[in-house]
């Protein structure tokens, strides 16, 4: 993203939008692979929900985020 459009709250606007959006409401399981250059984007995932996979990254240097619609039930 332009540095210059950052910090405006584009990217909480885009995937809280996409998570409730009717279309997709049969969709359980969101995933994202964030590269060690977009901290931002990596940030933005965790305030939305999403939870790492991986304790770090993986051999590409992603890591792996995702968020379930239907969160397991504690036991």
């Amino acid at each position: 993203m332009d540095p210059s459009l950052r910090r405006r709250g584009y990217c909480a606007a885009v995937v809280g939008a996409v998570l409730m959006m009717p279309c997709l409401e049969h969709v359980e399981l969101f995933a994202a692979g964030v590269g060690s250059a977009c901290a931002g984007l990596a940030d933005c995932l965790r305030r939305a929900g999403f939870e790492p996979l991986n304790a770090g990254p993986d051999w590409e240097g992603m890591i792996y985020y995702a968020w379930f619609r239907y969160p397991a039930e504690p036991r």
